[in-house]
């Protein structure tokens, strides 16, 4: 993904003066995901892997900053995402191969 590094990580064991290898597989169809922010003024936008709980570095696939209340994502795998304009509101979504540019609405809400 363009704008942030897009993070993957996977777990090799390496045993000293022993060969390890992995095989990497990169998905080939990516889209443009927009997203848009109602409720509250919008800064950024973070998009988490899908699960629960608050965004950590393990879990943030990109960041992205709002224009006009809209973060735009480029070069997404399909898959689930959490889409996350503020720490306390995180939104699944999913994202399909097809068509290449999608949208989506988020509703920021800040907890008093």
């Amino acid at each position: 993904m363009r704008g942030r590094a897009t993070r993957l990580t996977a777990k090799v064991t390496v045993i000293a003066t022993e060969r390890a290898s992995v095989k990497l597989v990169m998905p080939r169809d990516t889209v443009t995901l927009v997203v848009t922010v109602v409720g509250e003024p919008c800064r950024a936008v973070r998009l988490l892997s899908a699960g629960d709980g608050p965004p950590t570095k393990e879990n943030i696939v990109a960041t992205q900053t709002c224009s006009d209340a809209t973060a735009i994502f480029e070069d997404v795998p399909a898959g689930s995402y959490r889409a996350c304009p503020g720490a306390a509101t995180c939104t699944p979504i999913t994202v399909t191969a097809a068509p290449p540019k999608q949208t989506v609405e988020v509703r920021a809400v800040v907890h008093p």
